[in-house]
């Protein structure tokens, strides 16, 4: 049980960064010339790792919003 709690942690804490990557970039740049890329690089990770949280940009946008707003 231990070690689920813990790689709970580790994926809160990948997408947390996934996140912050994103809300930077929004403030330098628009929306429609944000990249997986400048997200992976920005947060430090590699692509795989991005496409095992997120389907793609459009799939982090809509769970960006629904855990902002609700």
């Amino acid at each position: 049980m231990a070690e689920k709690t813990y790689l709970d942690l580790r994926i809160r804490r990948t997408r947390k960064a996934i996140r912050n990557a994103f809300i930077n970039l929004l403030a330098e740049k628009e929306l429609i010339k944000i990249s997986i890329n400048a997200i992976t690089q920005k947060a430090e990770i590699n692509r795989a790792t991005f496409y095992l949280h997120y389907k793609d940009i459009n799939d982090l946008i809509s769970r960006f919003k629904e855990n902002t707003l609700g």
